[in-house]
């Protein structure tokens, strides 16, 4: 069987508890786990809302779990259009 890539992606806005357990849990799927972070733009245009972080210290926050392969900025709301 080949290597299970795995695609999580969230604002990750205030990171909390129980983010680090949706990426705890979602590597438990998958061999290498990938997080993809909204961008502040998407944030805005899809929620509505203005970010509490910064997309780039987001990403850094979701990047230092060790559950992660990494972490990339989800700028569309295509996962499959992120380039790996």
């Amino acid at each position: 069987m080949g290597t299970r890539i795995g695609y999580a992606a969230g604002a990750f806005d205030l990171f909390h508890v129980g983010h680090l357990n949706i990426l705890r849990h979602a590597r438990e799927h998958c061999d290498v786990l990938i997080a993809g972070v909204v961008s502040d733009e998407m944030l805005r245009a899809v929620k509505g809302i203005e970010p509490v972080v910064p997309t780039a210290e987001r990403a850094e926050i979701v990047r230092s779990s060790s559950t992660l392969r990494r972490a990339l900025d989800a700028l569309t709301q295509n996962a499959m259009a992120v380039t790996l």
